[in-house]
């Protein structure tokens, strides 16, 4: 009886619910789920992340080694740590796994040493006192024999994707031809007809090349599939030459004098919708008879095209030799834009009076040359858009010219860029954008902006776009204004990725940026001008032909001229090169700018995931920009106004106590009723 009474009682209910709870936790802890509701998915895994993760074909281990009892922030960036790997975990892929080494344990530090991860010094505040100590912040990724690792991880700011990156860089490209699910198709295409011609190694040709793919197959697991097609008719050389660019070879008709025939040498490595070409060119030698070119290093270059069509990791081409940014100078050049990237991609500089853009180079930097681009090298440019690459183009209009004792003087630059980039679409301007929406000093006598210096605002970037999503507060520096072409080819996209506000100007010959001696215009002149444009799609030759066609012996001629590009090509312009420099670009990349730089690379190189996982986490939501009276009404209401509204309201909630109190003796009481006489 007692029993059922007490099932009945609201005690029984209670203890169930607390059982209920403690059940329901208990199957939570293997099935959960979150609702990511920040903008830009701050706490969610993005797809690039997903991807390497789920691509993996052997075991991969991420080794956490965190020191207990960290002081603050340090303590937050553990658990996130946690959390992260968690959700990368939870992919279900068996090849991923982490482990959490008590660094407590000498065996924990041993292993901390092992993996090469150092202790950093934090301060922490005990019994009233800084004091100092040691502690392990670092992550280390092992894959088969490899080791990476990332050292002080004192912030949760873009941690995501220095994992992602660095399990994708350790991976590399053995793993990208691992997960291959078909070989890489390689198909070598000759005309039989040049046999005829004193070539040297023509008649070893297939055998060469044979001998390269099988020395490729020895090193990368049996990776190419080799197959050569010989190619006889004219509308079929003319069909490779469109398609691939290959050099289209004119000799005499054996059997109708007077007419010529066409031939063409030439190999592509394909895989699905991408490939990667490696001419051979017929040259004349010097001392007579002919060679042809890139024949004697054909191992190197079906590798190096090998790279560039499998690798996520590329390498990009930077021009030199026109006075651009200096690559080793992280004071006046792109040093740090250098170290930034070099994560993901190996830069290789590139002189076009000495070589060849090599094959596994897709994207190529042209960054603030200050001497003319003679025409031979544009047409290389020019050429390389044609064959489907992405030309990232930063290029100043002025060069600042400092003497001693005087002020600095401003030289047009004359790179010979302009009219070939405006056959592309984008017209570089030779001037100087001001803006009124500028970065602004402080001094004794009060702030003095720097018209020439513009922050753009989120409003004022494509937040639609990879590569501008997310950013804001991003600075340009005595940068030239762009336009798109009036008449822009029939098969370019263009897109401003980044423009002034609309209180901006430009400034012309002379030069004078004397922040102390500017003012803006009149209202009616001040409008917003494009900074930043990407277009995309199948460019037209800026070239009408071949420079000059080489004439060989016999009557044999060859050109290699592509009139429409054969691949959607990139183009990004900006008109200046401080995008990577020192002055806007902050070493350790957390900065709006170094993200812009990083991204704008990345995008070009076709990871157009990885800006939006790289600019997760970081404060990239600036306040909105407010004039100086509006800070100074909030900043009073926020000393003065908040403490009177406070005091109001406790007079006015203490009147309408008293007033409830006397309603409520008047009721009960009959204080203050008179009296009747009857």
């Amino acid at each position: 009886m007692k029993i059922k009474e007490y099932l009945a009682s609201e005690r029984s209910n209670r203890l169930l619910l607390l059982v209920v709870i403690v059940l329901v936790n208990l199957v939570c802890l293997d099935w959960f789920f979150r609702i990511d509701l920040t903008e830009g998915n701050t706490y969610s895994l993005s797809s690039v992340s997903r991807e390497t993760i789920a691509t993996l074909r052997e075991p991969l281990t991420v080794s956490v080694f965190f020191s207990r009892d960290l002081p603050a922030p340090y303590n937050t960036v553990a658990r996130y740590v946690r959390d992260l790997l968690a959700e990368y975990d939870s992919l279900g892929n068996p090849n991923f796994r982490y482990q959490l080494v008590d660094m407590e344990s000498d065996e924990g530090r041993e292993t901390a040493d092992s993996y090469g991860i150092r202790s950093v010094q934090v301060q922490e505040v005990r019994s009233d006192e800084f004091q100092s100590r040691n502690a392990f912040m670092g992550i280390a990724v092992s894959y088969a024999d490899e080791v990476a690792q990332l050292q002080e991880i004192t912030g949760t700011e873009g941690l995501e994707y220095r994992i992602t990156t660095t399990i994708s860089r350790l991976v590399g490209t053995v793993e990208a031809a691992a997960a291959l699910d078909d070989k890489v198709e390689t198909v070598l295409y000759y005309s039989p007809a040049l046999a005829s011609y004193r070539i040297a190694g023509f008649d070893e040709l297939e055998d060469l090349v044979t001998e390269a793919v099988q020395a490729v197959n020895a090193e990368k697991n049996g990776i190419l599939d080799l197959r050569v097609e010989t190619v006889d008719q004219d509308a079929a050389v003319a069909s490779l030459g469109e398609q691939y660019g290959f050099q289209r070879i004119s000799y005499p008709d054996q059997d109708n004098p007077g007419r010529n025939r066409q031939a063409t040498v030439g190999m592509v490595l394909r895989l699905g919708d991408r490939f990667e070409t490696l001419p051979l060119d017929l040259s004349q030698q010097l001392f007579g008879g002919y060679a042809l070119a890139g024949l004697s290093n054909i191992q190197e270059r079906i590798e190096g095209a090998l790279e560039g069509l499998l690798s996520n990791n590329p390498a990009v081409g930077y021009l030199t030799g026109h006075g651009e940014k200096a690559l080793d100078d992280s004071q006046r050049g792109a040093g740090i834009f250098r170290n930034l990237s070099s994560d993901l991609y190996e830069f290789r500089e590139i002189n076009l009076k000495q070589d060849e853009i090599p094959a596994g180079i897709n994207t190529l930097i042209i960054n603030g040359p200050k001497s003319p681009i003679p025409e031979k090298e544009l047409y290389a440019l020019d050429q390389f858009l044609m064959r489907g690459g992405s030309l990232m183009v930063l290029a100043d209009p002025y060069e600042i010219v400092q003497t001693q004792n005087a002020p600095p003087s401003y030289l047009p630059i004359s790179h010979g860029l302009t009219k070939m980039l405006s056959r592309y679409g984008v017209e570089l301007e030779q001037n100087i954008l001001l803006d009124k929406n500028a970065y602004t000093v402080r001094q004794q006598f009060g702030e003095m902006p720097l018209y020439y210096v513009p922050l753009l605002e989120k409003k004022s970037l494509d937040q639609e776009h990879p590569i501008t999503k997310n950013l804001g507060q991003v600075a340009f520096f005595a940068a030239s204004s762009l336009n798109g072409a009036e008449n822009p080819p029939a098969e370019v996209d263009l897109r401003v990725l980044a423009r002034s506000s609309d209180e901006a100007w430009t400034m012309e010959d002379p030069i004078d940026l004397n922040p102390m001696g500017m003012s803006p215009p009149a209202d009616s002149e001040l409008q917003s001008y494009p900074l930043m444009i990407l277009a995309e799609g199948y460019f037209p030759s800026y070239f009408k032909g071949p420079l000059e066609t080489e004439v060989l012996d016999e009557g044999i001629s060859g050109s290699r001229h592509i009139e429409r590009g054969i691949r959607r090509g990139k183009l990004l312009v900006a008109g200046s090169s401080e995008l990577t420099g020192a002055q806007l670009v902050d070493p350790q990349g957390t900065s709006p700018n170094a993200i812009l730089i990083q991204n704008m690379l990345d995008y070009m190189n076709g990871n157009e995931e990885l800006p939006l996982t790289r600019s997760k986490g970081l404060n990239l939501m600036p306040l909105g920009d407010t004039s100086p009276r509006y800070r100074s009404f909030v900043k009073g209401f926020a000393m003065v106004g908040m403490p009177l509204l406070v005091i109001v309201a406790g007079l006015l909630v203490w009147r309408l106590r008293e007033a409830r109190r006397r309603n409520i003796r008047r009721t009960f009481t009959g204080e203050g009723k008179r009296e009747v006489e009857k």
